[in-house]
């Protein structure tokens, strides 16, 4: 009778640290969502910052696009008040137009350039997240 007593508490014994175990990666578990969701806030809080320099970006790149519309109007001006004067003065100009112009349109590009690669840079964060939820996800369904 005594053996048989052995053998149940024995097998209890096994289930209760088996139940431990488990327990504990549970506790794991837990632990893992709790750093995947302080990820997620860190994520965030980057977005957050990078729609504010985009912002603030995209201002200076308006700001700067207001200024050259207004140089080039005086350049405009500049160049029909001094028509008059003769060729040379009038070549002298035009190759002054033409230089803003091409810097006018460097300054241009760039901004599209500065904005693809916020645009890439937002789309590899949002894959980045999407990972990251399916990481979350196979971890949930682990965790079941």
């Amino acid at each position: 009778m005594d053996a048989g007593f052995a053998k149940v508490d024995e097998r209890f014994a096994q289930v209760d640290q088996r139940f431990v175990q488990v327990d504990q990666r549970f506790v794991q578990v837990d632990q893992r969502f709790v750093q995947i969701d302080q990820r997620f806030v860190q994520v965030d809080k980057r977005f957050a910052q990078i729609d504010k320099q985009f912002a603030q970006v995209d201002k200076r790149f308006n700001q700067m696009d207001e200024r050259f519309a207004q140089v080039n109007k005086r350049f405009i001006k500049v160049y029909k008040r001094f028509d008059t004067l003769g060729q040379e003065f009038r070549h002298q100009v035009r190759i002054l137009v033409e230089d803003f112009q091409k810097k006018f349109g460097v300054m241009h590009d760039a901004f599209k350039m500065v904005d693809d690669k916020l645009g890439r840079f937002k789309q590899e964060n949002k894959k980045e997240q999407d990972a990251l939820s399916k990481r979350v996800l196979i971890v949930e369904a682990r965790g079941r």
